[in-house]
């Protein structure tokens, strides 16, 4: 049995070093959809539907005038919060449930139309309209397609948690509307800085094209001093 043959130091260096394919040297120049007015028209759209579906009869159903469900713990801490210099104690259950912010927001609707079903839900519908717009153009951006952005905006009205947490006094549809408003800020600086290396790419490749340009048309030192010698 005979030993492999023994490969050369060239053969064993093509065989390690890893064969990589360029990269476009300039980046592909892709923000988002084109369609901009027919985009926020599809938007508009959408988010009427979703403000008759979330604001539609929002007084009702209340428990005998009062709140129903786990609004019993958020609707009387909010109203609290205005008229207790801030501070909630909820003293018909003695617990205070959950940080102050979404109290506060709910405490905002009651202030303007005072302790009733639209009062302690008026919040919680506006930031549930605002949501289905979000989502809307989230999808679109995504998927580059008002299309599939305004499908989305129309599952999202129809869908059944959201429109039951967007027309209660409830902190879900608080917390979900700030989740999806923060993944929108994430894909929107995901575009913008697409775009900002783009135009860093452009720039620089101008700047380099120019410096070339610019050092073969400055003679050098060698070539001044023949011809003054001549």
């Amino acid at each position: 049995m005979t030993a492999p043959p023994r490969e050369t130091s060239v053969a064993v260096q093509e065989r390690v070093v890893p064969v990589v394919s360029p990269g476009p040297l300039v980046p592909v120049a892709d923000f988002g959809p084109t369609d901009h007015i027919r985009g926020w028209v599809v938007t508009g759209v959408i988010t009427v539907l979703a403000t008759v579906t979330r604001f539609l009869n929002l007084g009702s159903p209340t428990d005998g005038g009062t709140p129903v469900f786990d609004e019993k713990h958020y609707a009387p801490q909010a109203w609290q919060v205005l008229h207790n210099h801030g501070v909630e104690d909820n003293p018909g259950f003695g617990l205070v449930v959950h940080p102050p912010v979404g109290k506060q927001l709910i405490a905002f609707g009651e202030a303007i139309f005072g302790y009733n079903g639209v009062g302690w839900r008026f919040t919680g519908a506006l930031l549930g309209v605002v949501m289905v717009a979000l989502v809307v153009r989230i999808v679109r951006r995504i998927s580059r397609s008002t299309l599939v952005g305004a499908i989305a905006g129309v599952l999202l009205i129809c869908d059944g948690v959201s429109f039951v947490a967007a027309r209660t006094a409830l902190l879900d549809g608080l917390l979900t509307f700030f989740v999806v408003a923060t993944f929108g800020a994430i894909i929107v600086d995901r575009d913008q800085v697409r775009q900002r290396s783009l135009l860093r790419a452009v720039l620089g490749r101008d700047v380099v094209g120019v410096r070339r340009g610019g050092a073969a048309s400055v003679p050098s030192d060698q070539t001044v001093g023949r011809h003054a010698a001549t």
